[in-house]
């Protein structure tokens, strides 16, 4: 039979490996709430939004491969022939 203080040896042990696991997890969860909580630097905006821009405001574009290209915003060129089917 174990003593009292092999029972709370055990308990703390099992207590602080429990902690250590899911105090990661609970530091995890808050860092990822927060990160969905705050206001993104970016938006996605549609052909309607672009065309509210202002000729010399700061865009970053974000093409499909993650590929950035930063620069101002010029004006809307669509090649009619490749955007026939919208």
């Amino acid at each position: 039979m174990k003593t009292m203080k092999e029972k709370i040896i055990i308990i703390l042990s099992i207590g602080l490996i429990l902690l250590q696991y899911s105090g990661c997890t609970l530091i995890g969860f808050g860092i990822g709430y927060y990160k969905d909580t705050t206001k993104s630097d970016y938006i996605f905006a549609s052909v309607d939004e672009l065309k509210k821009l202002e000729k010399g405001t700061g865009v970053v574009v974000v093409k499909k491969n993650m590929e950035k290209v930063e620069g101002l915003f010029r004006g809307i060129q669509c090649d009619e022939d490749e955007y026939a089917d919208f």
